[in-house]
């Protein structure tokens, strides 16, 4: 900030030192006039140029030696100086004299004068002065300059001119000078002023900011316009936040203590919070008809053991094309730079838009797709894109516009040393993203494979808060799988359980947003539409179709089509087994081929 106040103080001064020489060179055109005569009386030069006139100065004795003196137009040039050799070799070719015969030659400013000596011809100062201004016009050109005077004067005239040209060099404290000085101290002192209070108001800012914080308040605004209920919502969560920093500090610092002492205490089992304990268990859960779903089993599980039928499948899915597709605003020039991969993009047709007014970049592009299943008007995912850095904004615009308050993150921010995604929530406290400022209000991590974080946004603009849940599976390798699909079938439970009966679409994303964000989709599909209907045969390859036709390269390879399977079987034997159900149901039904049903 000094650097900057330093810089504009030396721009000031530039600008203050430019105004007044103009303003030097103004005034001084006024005075031009008497200073060329002050100079010209003591050259002898206050006559006309069209003769050469001689002028006895100052005091000067008879026999006192004439000098010839010349002036030049300087303009002519560009402003170079005079070369007073060149000149003297010029004048003596013109005027028929050897070089030798001119002594005590000067140059200064436009002026060159020199004293003659004897010489055969006889010629004086007054005739050489008299050829110069007859033959100037020739002379002029050989020099390369105009000729505008020329005469004769004495050596007095000389010394006093060449003393007066000094002064004007080596007048560093001249009136333009002290002027200048005291105005450069003037801006100076005015921006070590604002610079002084603006450092006082900044450091008082912070410690209000330190008290604020340290009183639970930080951030907390009672006086904005928005729903009593929301606002006191927000102080909640704040506050609790900030609570659970203090703790996390105060147990940091015991720790450290006890290190510093050579100690160390076990810790007991973590008994967590009342929201801790929401997520420690999820229940395998469901409604499935028995008969129904012994069938499905039977038939998923045969599936598996048919390694020709998955090879089939999936080679059928390789050619598979989906029909009237377009990629045309993925491809704009204007947003190439907000997609990660240059060949994964939405199709124009269920790509999100959003709200150009509103953007930071009045853009309407993000690289999401809306995900439809049995309602075709109601989209029941997003899938999307990790962000990237500069889509961050964008990103929390399309969360708060659908209403989202479920993000499904199935990557790590960086896999084997590439970027996966930017990480779009703050570690601790607060970011601010354009217009949407994003609290972490909770972090759980419980569990080996995923975290789930509850994380607090607030739209700027409205003062509207809302409440946002991230589960993020942190082991499922890029272009691979799981090594087990337990863990993601519990955090699928989780999702399920902690948002039934919500209308608004679960952002499912990992970097692309099309393989592993398609497995996910493909598994929970599959077990919505199992657990929703008494249908006794299901399609994955069919159903894997139906997700390519609205965003393209959904389930990325074999091996995820085949963990989806098996992620399906394990998840309904769960729910068989889960289920109350009369003793020996399943093998009547076995027995008598199907011909009883529960």
């Amino acid at each position: 900030m000094q650097r900057s106040f330093l810089l504009l103080f030396l721009v000031a001064s530039l600008r203050v030192s430019h105004s007044w020489r103009y303003g030097c060179t103004f005034f001084g055109s006024l005075c031009s006039r008497t200073e060329q005569c002050d100079t010209a009386f003591l050259l002898g030069e206050c006559t006309s140029n069209s003769h050469v006139t001689k002028r006895a100065t100052r005091d000067s004795g008879e026999d006192e030696p004439l000098y010839v003196f010349v002036r030049f137009n300087l303009k002519d040039c560009n402003g170079c100086s005079i070369e007073a050799d060149q000149v003297i070799s010029t004048l003596a070719r013109h005027v028929g004299l050897k070089e030798g015969i001119f002594k005590e030659i000067k140059g200064s400013g436009d002026v060159v004068t020199f004293e003659v000596g004897e010489n055969e011809s006889g010629m004086e100062a007054e005739k050489i002065a008299h050829m110069i201004e007859n033959d100037k016009d020739a002379i002029g050109q050989t020099i390369g300059m105009t000729i505008t005077e020329c005469g004769t004067t004495n050596k007095i005239a000389i010394n006093f001119y060449e003393e007066e040209e000094e002064k004007e060099d080596d007048s560093f404290f001249s009136f333009g000078n002290i002027v200048l000085l005291l105005i450069g101290i003037m801006l100076l002192s005015i921006i070590l002023t604002i610079v002084t209070v603006g450092t006082i108001v900044l450091i008082m800012k912070k410690r209000h900011a330190e008290k604020s914080y340290a009183s639970g308040t930080y951030m907390i605004k009672p006086k904005v316009s928005m729903p009593e209920e929301d606002l006191t919502s927000y102080e909640m969560l704040v506050r609790e936040r900030h609570q659970l920093l203090v703790k996390s500090e105060d147990q940091d610092a015991k720790q450290e203590n006890e290190k510093k002492l050579g100690t160390k205490k076990l810790e007991s089992p973590q008994q967590g919070t009342a929201t801790e304990a929401k997520w420690q268990d999820e229940p395998v859960k469901g409604h499935l008809d028995v008969t129904a779903g012994h069938l499905i089993l039977d038939y998923l599980e045969e599936l598996c053991e048919n390694e020709d039928k998955i090879t089939e499948d999936w080679a059928g899915l390789c050619t598979y094309v989906a029909d009237d597709v377009a990629t045309e605003t993925g491809e704009d020039l204007s947003n190439r730079s907000k997609n990660r991969y240059a060949d994964v993009l939405p199709y124009d047709h269920n790509r999100v838009v959003l709200d150009k007014e509103n953007n930071v970049s009045g853009s309407d592009y993000i690289n999401a797709s809306y995900i439809f299943d049995v309602n075709p008007r109601k989209a029941k995912y997003i899938a999307a894109q990790g962000p990237v850095e500069s889509t961050v904004a964008d990103f929390w615009q399309m969360v708060w516009e659908q209403e989202c308050v479920a993000i499904v993150m199935l990557t790590q921010l960086e896999d084997a040393g590439l970027s996966q995604c930017y990480q779009y929530w703050p570690e601790r406290d607060m970011k601010i993203y354009d217009i949407y400022e994003v609290h972490l209000s909770s972090e759980h991590l419980l569990w080996d494979d995923y975290r789930v974080r509850t994380i607090f946004l607030k739209n700027l603009n409205t003062q509207e808060t809302r409440t946002i849940t991230q589960f993020h599976f942190i082991t499922w390798p890029n272009l691979s799988v799981p090594s087990d699909p337990k863990s993601l079938l519990e955090l699928r439970r989780k999702v399920k359980g902690s948002f039934t009966g919500q209308e608004c679409p679960i952002i499912v994303h990992d970097s692309a947003g099309v393989g592993r964000t398609g497995t996910y989709i493909l598994i929970d599909i599959v077990l919505d539409r199992i657990q929703g209907s008494k249908i006794k045969e299901i399609d994955l390859a069919a159903t894997v179709e139906h997700l390519r036709d609205q965003r393209m390269q959904m389930v990325k390879n074999k091996e995820q089509f085949e963990f989806a399977l098996k992620a399906v079987v394990e998840e309904v034997q769960a729910i068989l087994t889960a289920m109350p159900s009369p003793s020996g149901t399943y093998n009547q039904f076995k027995e008598t081929g199907g011909a009883e049903e529960q």
